[in-house]
């Protein structure tokens, strides 16, 4: 099931989680869908404002053991990360082991590690590119009633010329990359993985940014898919 794309959000649908707040789920979601949710002002009136706010969440419901996904965000940078795309995309690297303080990201996107709760989410500070100030990150959502869901949040505000450059470069990018990632974690968790395929614009970028050697999206994932028993 390809992601879905909302573009606003109702007051009496947030909830709380590690990540701030986030948008609610009506009803139960089927397992294996994926959705993603863009939040905040865009277009060409907040381009003339000169900056923008923005909340961009992609999340996958899993039929799995919490621990199980869990187990994916504490792999993040790491020689057995199954979460992060890394064939087809930038590595996320950092100067040191995954926890708080740690510095470093992917490509030009840099970061360091706000927040972590090992097993259940992790949150990154945007220190670059210039203009964007705000975090992303992953979590686990747990709730009795609901199905489990792996989710990944951006927040920011973005001044100036990252307003423009978020529009145009790195949004259409961030969400190529955050879809394969999630279809990576399907897969590293033995469910079939849904692939969304990228656009002809996500291409042209990663073609011209890697001076044509950009990987094909056929080499995202990256380990062979475990066994629930394992």
């Amino acid at each position: 099931m390809q992601a879905e794309t909302f573009f606003g959000w109702s007051p009496d649908s947030v909830q709380d989680s590690p990540l701030g707040p986030s948008l609610g789920v009506t009803s139960s979601p089927r397992v294996g869908a994926r959705k993603s949710f863009l939040v905040g002002s865009t277009g060409l009136r907040a381009l003339e404002r000169g900056h923008m706010e923005v909340r961009n969440i992609h999340e996958c419901v899993l039929a799995v053991d919490a621990m199980r996904v869990g187990e994916l965000i504490d792999a993040l940078a790491s020689s057995e990360d199954r979460l992060w795309p890394r064939r087809a995309w930038p590595r996320m690297r950092f100067d040191r082991p995954l926890g708080i303080g740690a510095r470093g990201g992917h490509g030009p996107i840099k970061y360091f590690v706000e927040d972590y709760s090992p097993g259940n989410s992790i949150r990154f500070r945007f220190i670059g590119p210039k203009g964007f100030d705000g975090y992303h990150g992953y979590e686990v959502v747990a709730d009795p009633e609901r199905p489990l869901v792996l989710r990944h949040t951006l927040t920011m505000h973005t001044r100036g010329w990252a307003a423009v450059s978020w529009t145009l470069l790195y949004r259409p990018l961030h969400d190529a990359l955050l879809e394969d990632s999630l279809a990576s974690a399907q897969n590293a968790l033995g469910l079939p993985a849904r692939t969304r395929a990228w656009s002809l614009w996500v291409k042209i970028l990663r073609w011209v940014g890697s001076g044509g050697k950009a990987p094909p999206q056929t080499r995202i994932f990256d380990a062979r898919p475990t066994s629930p028993e394992s």
